[in-house]
């Protein structure tokens, strides 16, 4: 079982094992195209809801050495890691990731 490995964590050992066959940015069209019909179909009673975009910095921390990554561990703020900007959409209840940029 993954989380019973002493050399490296679960989440790590189930990246490695997981492989698929379909084309990342496929999926990440048909899920924005998905959203973007719930949202054309979602209708509240009252006002229209507004459209607003939160940009959002995340770090993800990274120690150690990293080849593959190298040129996108960075430091920032004392934080050393990979750094993203997620830009996200809120309309009513939903808060909604729509892109994000190292």
């Amino acid at each position: 079982m993954p989380e019973h490995s002493e050399l490296k964590s679960a989440s790590a050992l189930s990246r490695f094992l997981n492989h698929y066959c379909w084309s990342v940015r496929g999926v990440i069209r048909q899920v924005r195209r998905a959203l973007q019909e719930q949202l054309r179909q979602y209708q509240p009673r009252g006002r229209r809801p507004h459209l607003q975009m939160i940009l959002d910095l995340t770090s993800l921390e990274k120690r150690g050495k990293f080849k593959p990554i190298e040129s996108l561990v960075s430091v920032f703020n004392g934080k050393r890691g990979v750094h993203l900007v997620v830009l996200y959409l809120v309309v009513g209840p939903w808060r909604i990731p729509w892109s994000l940029r190292v």
